[in-house]
């Protein structure tokens, strides 16, 4: 959940919680996220600041991947997860689990945002090897 965003922070016990949660700490301007003992952040707030952080670094690639194009929250969560899966694929009980569903559910949530993504970009968006779907090419 933290890949990618960047911390400092001078509190101790909150550099401790978030070293556990595999927070990656930076330089303060080098830092997506700065908080400091000055300045307390009650956990909502850097919550807040967190999502806010991954919705960001979300939408950079969705737009690189889909341009501006308006999309599912679905859709967009299957891309997210496609990308973060990389060469090895992400499985179909997978991708369900990012859309909310328990694993082993059955449901048809997963394929139709496949389709729907295929629909829009081309039937070589999204390919299924052996089972793990991956992003194509557009």
């Amino acid at each position: 959940m933290l890949a990618g965003i960047t911390f400092w922070t001078d509190d101790i016990i909150w550099r401790h919680i978030l070293t556990d949660l595999g927070a990656e700490f930076v330089e303060r301007q080098l830092a997506d996220v700065i908080f400091s003992s000055n300045k307390k952040l009650s956990p909502i707030e850097l919550k807040a600041e967190i999502l806010q952080q991954i919705d960001a670094r979300e939408n950079k690639i969705i737009e690189k991947l889909c341009g501006g194009g308006q999309l599912t929250g679905s859709q967009r969560k299957i891309i997210i997860a496609l990308h973060r899966g990389g060469n090895l694929g992400v499985s179909a009980d997978q991708l369900q689990q990012q859309l909310g569903y328990s694993s082993g559910a059955t449901t048809n949530t997963a394929n139709t945002a496949i389709y729907q993504l295929r629909k829009i970009f081309g039937k070589d968006f999204i390919t299924n090897k052996n089972g793990r779907f991956q992003l194509g090419k557009l």
